[in-house]
Order: structure tokens, then sequence, then C-alpha cells
């Protein structure tokens, strides 16, 4: 039973935010007090960042080349999200291994992973666009420091850093991949 005139209006907007489309993450105010009672099929939660990074890794090419491109924004977009995840589940508190699940981070393993590879093996041929992602991933892994395992972020940083000097021993044009790391 809602207490004031502005709970109620607020309960009614939600239960119709759910109705019309139960898989947008408007319908979820976590640790809210007012959960649709109508709404009678449990829909599994789906988090911003968790869903982007999934689709950013499991890509096919002409999707992962357009990602590419935009890398800033979806990086920002993700960073975003997780930071008002931990706000919103008052998990800012928590220790920085536990505020998300590992498959999440996994995921961001295999995007910086498959990213740094695209860096290794793509800067002789679009040179503009590799220098906006290596700034892109270095601002992105910045600002991972303040949300996850610091450890973990510099485990980051050290295979991206390997796998640009394992290339660099075959590069044709080393001076440049020298630039990026």
């Amino acid at each position: 039973t809602p207490v004031s005139p502005d709970e109620e209006v607020q309960k009614i907007i939600a239960t119709k935010a759910c109705e019309r489309s139960p898989n947008r993450a408007s319908c979820y105010i976590e640790g809210s007090a007012f959960t649709s009672s109508a709404q009678t099929r449990p829909t599994a939660r789906k988090l911003l960042h968790e869903d982007l990074a999934l689709q950013w890794v499991v890509s096919s090419s002409n999707v992962r080349e357009a990602a590419l491109h935009q890398a800033w924004f979806f990086f920002q977009l993700m960073v975003k999200s997780m930071a008002h995840h931990l706000y919103l589940s008052d998990k800012i508190n928590t220790p920085r291994k536990m505020r998300f699940p590992d498959r999440f981070v996994d995921d961001i393993s295999a995007l910086i992973c498959t990213i740094s590879t695209d860096i290794a093996g793509q800067y002789q041929k679009d040179l503009e666009l590799i220098e906006r992602l290596n700034t892109s991933v270095a601002f992105f892994l910045n600002d991972l420091f303040s949300l996850v395992d610091r450890g973990f972020v510099f485990n980051l940083i050290r295979s991206y850093y390997k796998q640009i000097n394992t290339k660099l021993l075959t590069a044709q044009n080393p001076n440049t991949l020298i630039a990026l790391r």
C-alpha cells in the first residue's frame, strides 16, 4: 500500500513500463519497494555492461569492425553502466574482487585480448583507427582501476603488452607498434 500519492504514481508508472517491455532496463529498479505484482512471469535481469561485453566478444566481423570504430563510446557506456550498477546494488563498499561476476570479468579479459590482437594485426592497414582504438583501450583500463580489482587490470595491461611485444618480433615496421605500446 502506497503511503503518498507520489509513491502511488511511481508504482503505476513502474507497472506500465514493465508490462510494455519486460526486458528493458528501465523496469528494473534495484532495492525499490515498487515491485510489480501484475507481473507473474519471472524475467532474467540483464545488465547493460555485461550484455555489451558479451555481445562485443562474440560479434561477427562486420559488427565487430563497426564497434571498433566507435570503441570509445562503448567503453564509456560500459564504465558508466558498471558504476551505476555498483551504486544501485549498493556494492560500492564491497571488495573489488567481489563486485562483478566471474563471467563478466572473463568477458572483459576476452574483449581486451581480441582488441589487442586487432591492434597488433591491423596497425599497418588503418593507423588512425588503431591509434584511436589504442587510446580508447587505455582510457577504459584507466577507468577500470576505480571499479574492479586492480590486480585484474594490471593483468589486462600485461596481456596487452605481451601481445604487442610478440607482434614486434615479426613486424616490418616496429616503430609504429613501439609507439602504440
